[in-house]
């Protein structure tokens, strides 16, 4: 036992140190609900008498599936049990109806740190309390035998696979043979404790076997019912054509029609005997290791006696009175408790209600108190229905005062006790029709609750609203206080595999006050993250007062959520389950929407991504085009200017072979004449020959000169500035001065020039080429003029410098531009002038072309300039 384990005295003298304690069972809402709550409600009995606390594991069956195929989830919670959260533990037996003895030996010994006390047959090393089961039913076998003669008695035993439920139907064996009756197999039949398996009983007995039936005695009151309900479907009345024995004294068994006889197991007694035991053990003292509890047999009608309610009212004889005396009275008093106490069960304060009871009922009756005792038994019944204990076992008990009256009452007061008891049985049965309704009323009002909570939640996508609604609706319930939690990566489960070690808290509300109601934080980051086995961070359950809370499953088919923690309000253990099943539907849905919001958001993201990624990249394949279809244009434009300078070379090559050839021949020419003439000593001719020579070898210094100047134009260039197109104009004019002085030619600059940016002296040598060439050719002009100007075209700025002079004949304006091309073989120069001028104008990006309309009529030089620096070749 742990070190913090405190004793259990010590424990209870302490406000703020309540024991937790810890019930295991199979989930709520079955079949053996009505066996869960009566124990249930002993334990609850026992801790609220001992203040301590109570923390019930609403698990499912081992190693079995009996409702759905997704049961088995819900044994999860059976990992959140440990010695940090409880300080001791009972577990109902029913929990291992399906599971083989090594598998509930296997499941014990996981809790062997703990102090646990099991209810159910007994097991080897577990204290236990347990109903001697066989008992009660031999009886009721025996009864069917003797009372009512029936030897075909037919048994729905328990499931075949759980050997540990066998002495019910060893009782049933046990009875048959110690009355000669052989046992049959074809009565026997196999039953899983379901409604279900009732009806397929009757099935197979009547229908497959057709076997001869004079009783049928099943395992428990659901098979019991289930075969009571196919058997009036068939038109076969029970107890007449053939009698019925259940087992249990379910709250359904004795409203049934006919009321079902059946083994009374002492439910509520079970409960608390366990926990009484269990907090024994916790408080160090040595209880025993079994404690039985008598089972007993409760005739109704289904076996073919009659009401018992009819029956045990008995005709009473005044003439059989004895004297009565206070000694007398006393005894009966005890007897009468005792009796009572045994009729009712160790229900909390029975003997104190029964006492009280008494003692109203002998005041009343003898007239000095008049009104007592109906008065006692109002405060004592509505206690009992408080307690959600059966109100019509009590007109047992006026059954036990009206035969206790010839003992403790002389003959005046008889007629009033027996008014007193007929008022009594009225007033019961009023009152337990009542409290039938209220409960009804009462489950109309909570299914009411569920819908519309369960109304709200379907329509609710969004956690932190779901958990907003479960706060303000789960108070009308009757529930106090609400907690739920959601594992941080939950799988489904198998059991025994861990539960996950993280959770959150996302709701807290103890009536209307919410302490933490918030979506989960996908980081974990959160402040109300908490390990799973602590069921809840610490100090957030009720330390003020003490508390029992259901620990439910969240799960939805095999996909596991979390757990919710429902403090106990209302008895019906059914609210706790629908509470569960709506809260775990509403959250899967919830959380797949939120998933699915996160998918999208994600999906948005990747698609906004890869739409930037598109687009840059299509930008990326837009400017690779662009630049593509420019390298392709200059590539164009590059080959053409190849073919054309290829052109031009071949044409070149010609002329400057050509060109060159010439002076070449002439001075060879006179060189021969030269020798010649030097040697017949001709001086003049010698002189004239060496002229001839002479200019001969200038021409050929000046073409070459002109022709090394063009290659240069491109490769080489001054450095880059921008100039006064104004400037430019005047220092050409300045180099061309001598020939514009020689032919009176006059100039003209437009004013308001622009800058432009460039190779200065190449720029020059434009305007200079231009302006001299001008003046070659202005002919028998009397006023020649030359312009410098500028005008704005599509283009941009355009120059020109446009004469007066002779013009050109259109079909020679495009070949002036070509290298050596003279339209006047007789003029001076080398045909290289406007070569070099396209070629300049074309490095400074720009293009130059002439217009004239013809001989005569002058002509005028256009050129453009780029002012992107970019479009001006500086090749070295």
């Amino acid at each position: 036992m742990h070190d913090t384990l405190h004793t259990h005295r010590d424990c209870l003298s302490s406000h703020h140190a309540r024991l937790p304690i810890g019930m295991l069972f199979e989930n709520m809402p079955n079949e053996q609900q009505e066996y869960l709550s009566q124990i249930l409600a002993g334990v609850r009995s026992v801790a609220q008498a001992q203040d301590v606390n109570l923390l019930c594991f609403a698990g499912g069956h081992l190693y079995h599936t009996l409702y759905t195929q997704f049961d088995t989830q819900r044994n999860i919670l059976y990992e959140l049990v440990n010695a940090d959260t409880v300080s001791g533990l009972i577990v109902l037996g029913t929990i291992n109806t399906y599971a083989p003895l090594s598998k509930t030996a296997e499941f014990y010994r996981r809790y062997s740190q703990l102090p646990l006390v099991h209810i159910g047959l007994p097991l080897e090393d577990v204290p236990t309390v347990v109903a001697t089961e066989a008992v009660g039913l031999y009886d009721a076998v025996v009864h069917l035998i003797r009372d009512h003669h029936c030897r075909r008695i037919a048994f729905i035993n328990s499931p075949e696979n759980r050997p540990t439920a066998r002495p019910r139907y060893q009782a049933y064996v046990q009875a048959l043979t110690d009355h000669g009756i052989p046992v049959d197999p074809d009565l026997i039949v196999a039953g899983d404790w379901t409604i279900h398996a009732g009806g397929a009983a009757v099935a197979l007995l009547l229908d497959q076997r057709k076997t001869n039936v004079q009783a049928i005695v099943a395992s428990n009151d659901n098979m019991a019912l289930g075969a009571l309900a196919a058997l009036q479907a068939r038109g076969i009345h029970v107890p007449y054509d053939i009698a019925l024995v259940g087992f249990d004294d379910t709250r359904m068994a004795q409203m049934s029609i006919p009321s079902l006889t059946t083994v009374r197991q002492p439910m509520y007694e079970l409960g608390a005997q366990a926990l009484k035991l269990l907090l024994a053990k916790i408080a160090g003292e040595a209880p025993l290791s079994k404690v039985h509890l008598p089972a007993k047999l409760v005739i109704r009608q289904s076996c073919g006696c009659p009401d018992p309610a009819v029956a045990k009212i008995a005709a009473w004889s005044f003439s059989a009175q004895t004297q009565p005396d206070d000694r007398g009275m006393l005894t009966q008093r005890e007897q009468m408790v005792a009796a009572s106490v045994s009729l009712l069960g160790a229900t909390k304060d029975a003997a104190r209600w029964i006492e009280v009871l008494f003692d109203a009922f002998v005041a009343d009756s003898e007239d000095r108190s008049p009104g007592l005792f109906i008065a006692t038994l109002d405060k004592t019944l509505r206690q009992v229905s408080q307690n959600g204990e059966d109100i019509v076992q009590w007109q047992d008990v006026i059954s036990l005062l009206w035969r206790s009256c010839p003992v403790i009452m002389r003959v005046p007061a008889l007629r009033r006790a027996e008014t007193l008891c007929h008022q009594a049985r009225v007033f019961i049965g009023e009152m337990a029709w009542k409290e039938l309704a209220q409960r009804q009323m009462r489950a109309d009002q909570q299914n009411i609750v569920l819908r519309l909570l369960g109304q709200a939640l379907v329509t609710t996508f969004d956690v932190e609203t779901l958990v907003h609604i479960v706060a303000e609706r789960i108070t009308q319930l009757g529930i106090p206080s609400c907690y739920i939690a959601l594992y941080e990566n939950p799988q489904p489960y198998t059991y025994p595999q861990p539960a996950p070690e993280w959770a959150q808290l996302i709701l807290a509300c103890r009536g209307t006050e919410i302490q933490c109601a918030a979506a989960p934080d996908p980081t974990g980051g959160d402040v109300w993250r908490f390990r799973s086995a602590q069921l809840l961070p610490a100090g957030m359950v009720p330390q003020d007062r003490r508390y029992s809370i259901v620990v439910e499953p969240l799960y939805f088919q095999d996909d596991q959520i979390g757990f919710a923690l429902l403090e106990m309000g209302p008895h019906e253990g059914v609210v706790y389950e629908l509470v569960r099943e709506q809260i775990s539907s509403a959250l899967k849905g919830a959380l797949l929407f939120r998933e699915q919001k996160r998918t999208e958001t994600a999906l948005e993201k990747a698609y906004a991504e890869v739409e930037k990624q598109v687009q840059e990249r299509t930008i990326e394949l837009e400017q690779e085009i662009v630049e593509r279809k420019q390298a392709e244009k200059m590539q164009e434009t590059l080959i053409a200017e190849l073919e054309a300078k290829n052109t031009e070379l071949e044409r070149f090559t010609y002329t400057v072979s050509h060109d060159l050839k010439s002076p070449l021949i002439t001075i060879g020419g006179f060189v021969g004449f030269l020798e010649k003439d030097a040697l017949a000593g001709d001086v003049e001719r010698v002189q004239a020959d060496m002229m001839y020579i002479n200019d001969a070898v200038s021409k050929m210094q000046r073409l070459l000169g002109e022709l090394l100047e063009l290659s240069r134009i491109g490769r080489q260039m001054n450095s880059l500035e921008t100039i006064a197109f104004g400037d430019i104009a005047r220092d050409a004019i300045a180099l061309v001065h001598g020939r514009i002085e020689a032919r009176g030619v006059v100039v003209e600059i437009a004013p308001d020039l622009p800058t432009v940016y460039g190779d200065r002296a190449r720029l020059v040598e434009v305007l200079q080429n231009l302006l001299d060439n001008a003046c070659k050719f202005m002919g028998d002009q009397l006023h020649p003029r030359v312009e410098i100007g500028m005008r704005q075209a599509e283009e941009g700025t355009v120059f020109y410098v446009r004469d007066n002079g002779i013009g050109i004949a259109p079909q020679y304006q495009g070949k002036v531009f070509e290298l050596f091309e003279k339209l006047d073989s007789q003029s001076e120069g080398t045909g290289v002038g406007l070569a070099l001028v396209k070629r300049i104008v074309e490095t400074h990006g720009g293009k130059i072309w002439l217009e004239s309309e013809g001989r005569g009529t002058g002509s005028a030089f256009y050129f453009t300039l780029s002012g992107n620096t970019s479009d001006i070749r500086h090749n070295e």
